[in-house]
């Protein structure tokens, strides 16, 4: 490796994973060097190959969040660490069955790994709204992190003050996310809209046991899909795959988000911001026309988009099958012929 020029050192550095790369720089110091030297540049290589590129500053996953600065090998890693997670969110049935979604039915092997893909988009662009807080407002002190992780947020009332100390709230970075996502096109604002939905239902399922006995339990689900939202792949692997630590934060984010979705609700607050989730379902709705139960067409465009033929087409095909049918069994005078005996 000594004996190779630097530029292709770096090559072949560039197409490493970071844990590859942290070892190479162990080897000796010359190689050390030239790997921190051109850090920026191997990390910003590597990042034009994201499906959906940073534009800055990345959240850390930690529990006690901090930002990673654009260019690192520790912000590459963390995109890593993402990829990973939502790999194993979308493969896992008890979160995401691809082999029967809801409201798709049955899918062949290339629908599941196309539905796999849009779904994999739809969540990196939740983690890019999680960054959007660290990118377009002024981050969250690491004391609110603190705060939270010691239960001080638990019985809180969430006034204005307590509020923009919230990191997982990130009532400042809203309305940049609700902005964010008006923008996406419409692909995008379909599958995070199933994604969350289908989520929310995984939710549902496996804490059904609880039903009855939290007067909550509805309100729960439905910001666990506003959390899926606000804070990507990090807080979804958490929910469903973590340990007993990181149940613990998820649980805290949603004694917060109840809080805060009660106090919306009930119209406590006048300057309250709408969730993530209502900004999209009203650009759904608005891109789509939808009647008053939006899920039944959510699913009908998914399923387009998924097995790429429109239900109205098919239809329409079914029609001209039937009117086929009729005339091949028509004479030539147009008559219809008697079958019978």
């Amino acid at each position: 490796m000594d004996t190779l020029p630097n530029d292709v050192f770096l090559a072949i550095v560039g197409c490493a994973d970071v844990k590859t790369t942290l070892a190479l720089m162990g080897t000796n110091k010359r190689l050390r060097s030239i790997i921190i030297a051109y850090q920026r540049s191997i990390t910003k290589a590597s990042l034009a190959k994201c499906i959906v590129q940073p534009r800055g500053h990345v959240l850390s996953s930690d529990q006690s969040r901090r930002r990673l600065k654009y260019g690192t090998f520790k912000m590459r890693r963390e995109l890593e660490k993402r990829e990973s997670r939502i790999n194993q969110i979308l493969s896992n049935p008890t979160c995401v069955n691809l082999a029967s979604p809801p409201g798709l039915g049955p899918l062949t092997f290339e629908q599941q790994k196309h539905l796999f893909s849009l779904l994999k988009r739809a969540m990196l662009q939740c983690d890019y709204i999680a960054d959007i807080a660290v990118n377009d407002c002024e981050p969250v002190d690491i004391y609110g992190y603190e705060m939270l992780i010691s239960n001080y947020y638990e019985l809180s009332d969430l006034v204005d003050d307590v509020r923009h100390l919230d990191p997982y709230t990130n009532y400042p970075a809203r309305p940049f996310q609700l902005e964010y996502i008006k923008s996406l096109p419409t692909q995008d604002i379909v599958m995070m809209y199933y994604l969350k939905n289908i989520l929310g239902a995984s939710y549902l399922y496996a804490t059904r046991k609880w039903m009855n006995s939290d007067p909550v339990f509805y309100e729960r689900v439905v910001f666990v899909e506003e959390c899926v939202l606000r804070h990507g792949s990090w807080f979804t692997w958490a929910k469903f795959f973590g340990g007993a630590g990181w149940r613990a934060v998820t649980n805290g984010m949603e004694n917060i988000g109840l809080v805060e979705l009660t106090g919306f609700e009930l119209g406590e607050e006048e300057d309250a911001l709408p969730s993530l989730q209502s900004g999209l379902i009203e650009r759904f709705n608005e891109l789509h026309s939808s009647p008053e139960n939006s899920i039944l067409s959510l699913r009908k465009v998914v399923k387009d988009l998924i097995t790429g033929v429109n239900e109205d087409e098919r239809i329409d095909e079914g029609a001209d099958e039937d009117s086929q049918h009729k005339q091949a069994s028509q004479g030539d005078t147009g008559m219809e012929i008697d079958t019978q005996d």
